[in-house]
């Protein structure tokens, strides 16, 4: 749950990376497992409240990764647009990345009330080599999960199946045109 629309994108790469390499029916021994997560995009502010209904008293199978920018290039002030409405008014004046870091802190502190699994990761700015640095962490952690939990995190046979299937579909679909 990146605290940044630009690392959407990382989201989906990760939740990509994590369902492909660690969904496995068997394990390295041949056991039946039916391992891994069902990961799901989020972005906070914007899935904060809906998604972390369930992260909060949903089952607890999640880890919430947060991923808070440190410092950012361009940090506008929230604009008192409707000095009118106190509630919208009541943040105006701060800093955007100051409300976003309130938002994701009182997120996790609501998560750990209730003893869910939460981590922050921390770029330090938002440039091509921090970045770097943590999507090379991320491939690292589902690399280690996989042989910790004792499955190949670098075979994908369920991925493989829909294209045993699909494959002589498209060519009777050829031959038939």
């Amino acid at each position: 749950m990146p605290y940044a629309d630009y690392l959407k994108s990382v989201a989906e790469w990760y939740i990509q990376l994590l369902a492909e390499s660690l969904g496995k029916k068997y394990n390295r021994d041949g056991e039946v497992v039916f391992y891994g997560r069902t990961p799901v995009v989020a972005v906070g502010t914007t899935d904060m409240h809906a998604q972390t209904q369930q992260h909060q008293e949903g089952k607890q199978d999640k880890v919430v990764q947060f991923v808070q920018v440190g410092r950012w290039e361009v940090d506008p002030v929230i604009p008192d647009v409707f000095p009118e409405e106190p509630a919208l008014s009541a943040t105006a004046g701060i800093y955007m990345s100051q409300a976003l870091d309130v938002a994701r802190e009182a997120n996790a502190a609501a998560l750990i009330g209730e003893g869910r699994m939460n981590a922050n990761f921390i770029l330090p700015r938002l440039n091509a080599y921090h970045l770097g640095e943590l999507l090379y962490l991320l491939a690292l952690s589902v690399a280690y999960e996989g042989e910790l939990a004792n499955v190949d995190a670098f075979d994908q046979p369920g991925g493989e199946a829909y294209k045993r299937i699909m494959g002589p579909k498209l060519k009777q679909l050829k031959s038939t045109s």
